[in-house]
């Protein structure tokens, strides 16, 4: 991933979240809809198809040096839960308008020169 993505990633999920609860606020009541708005760490877990994901593709790098600065902590989901998480926004009348951050634990680490 370009180091141009890695700045503007944060930034993009954030102002895709603000956007999306203004513009559910502004909509005539009538014409509303729910907002499930789902967070999750960095996803892990099998994958589909062959080759790296994000995740795995992360922690392959951090095993062969390749990440010049580990985080000092990384927060991590299975890509199981985060699939379960949708389904249950889906399905849950609860769930509706309410933020989910989804975080299973966390990865400590330090940095590497």
């Amino acid at each position: 991933m370009c180091k141009r993505v890695k700045e503007f990633y944060p930034i993009a999920k954030t102002e895709s979240e603000k956007y999306i609860w203004d513009f559910q606020k502004k909509m005539p009541e009538d014409k509303k809809f729910d907002v499930v708005v789902i967070n999750p760490g960095v996803i892990m877990g099998p994958q589909l198809n062959k080759g790296d994901n994000f995740g795995n593709g992360y922690i392959r790098s951090i095993i062969l040096g390749k990440v010049p600065n580990l985080p000092i902590s990384t927060s991590i989901i299975d890509v199981r839960d985060v699939a379960k998480a949708h389904l249950n926004a889906i399905l849950l009348p609860k769930a509706a308008n309410k933020r989910y951050v989804l975080a299973a634990g966390s990865v400590m680490g330090v940095f590497i020169p």
